[in-house]
């Protein structure tokens, strides 16, 4: 299972998740128009979903904390990666303007998962 997200209230907000074999990418202009569409269907290849796998691995994102909060910031870029690779490999992360080392890799791996579609 993988859920990732990234957005704000009012800019350009990504959401991909899958069930680990049909993926589902949608794309808005802030988080609310994003809950109302229903989003693309893709299915990426195997090679993609390993190339995904060894990207969290080389970010370190399965040692990531749970949270990522600047709270002198209200407003801005919230985000969330979740992922179940079996019963003793997830992540379960969030942030709101604040984010952990390897992030910006987990985002790349995630816009080559989908195949080069926008998500940043």
């Amino acid at each position: 299972m993988v859920k990732v997200f990234i957005g704000g209230l009012f800019g350009p907000s990504y959401e991909v998740f899958s069930d680990g074999v049909t993926l589902r990418y949608k794309t808005a202009d802030g988080m609310l128009e994003l809950e109302k569409t229903s989003g693309v269907r893709l299915t990426p290849s195997l090679q993609q979903w390993k190339q995904f796998r060894q990207a969290l691995d080389q970010a370190g994102a399965w040692k990531w904390e749970g949270r990522y909060v600047r709270e002198d910031i209200h407003d801005g870029t919230s985000w969330y990666v979740v992922v179940a690779d079996g019963p003793n490999r997830t992540i379960s992360s969030y942030g709101g303007n604040a984010y952990p080392e390897g992030f910006e890799e987990v985002l790349a791996a995630t816009r080559a998962l989908i195949g080069g579609g926008d998500f940043r």
